[in-house]
């Protein structure tokens, strides 16, 4: 199992199918071992992304229940894990959902973060409390999984 971490809007994008991001979600479910680590913040912003976006709500929670959960790709880290990271040591993040993100992965010791987020895609590769973790596009994870 390599844990991952989905950005919101990729994650949103490639449950609801949007061109571009199903060959994410068809790489994950079918090729690979990988899974997304998920935190209650992290899925909180999932469904205020969803709510905003007009996607319904019980199209997506069955979507993560049926593609995602019964298939074993999300795994959830607790608070305890999270605090355990001490980032002030690490590059400097000025977004909060950044930092979110990148402690998420740091406490999972996720192998990459798959995003659309310009600035944090300029963080890659991130190295902190010596785990490395690389950020990258849902086609560059895509590229590379199905290699």
């Amino acid at each position: 199992m390599r844990p991952i971490v989905v950005d919101t809007g990729v994650f949103v994008r490639a449950l609801g199918r949007v061109s571009g991001y199903e060959s994410f979600l068809d790489v994950l479910q079918e090729k690979c071992e990988d899974r997304i680590v998920c935190t209650t913040e992290i899925r909180k912003e999932y469904r205020g992304k969803v709510h905003k976006s007009g996607f319904p709500f019980d199209i997506f929670a069955r979507k993560v229940r049926d593609d995602l959960k019964k298939k074993n790709k999300i795994k959830m880290i607790g608070k305890s894990q999270l605090d355990k990271v001490n980032l002030t040591s690490c590059k400097k993040l000025s977004d909060k959902y950044d930092v979110k993100i990148i402690k998420a992965a740091i406490a999972a010791r996720a192998a990459c973060i798959i995003t659309i987020d310009h600035v944090l895609l300029g963080f890659d590769p991130y190295k902190c409390e010596n785990h490395l973790v690389r950020i990258c596009t849902p086609e560059k994870y895509v590229n590379e999984r199905r290699n």
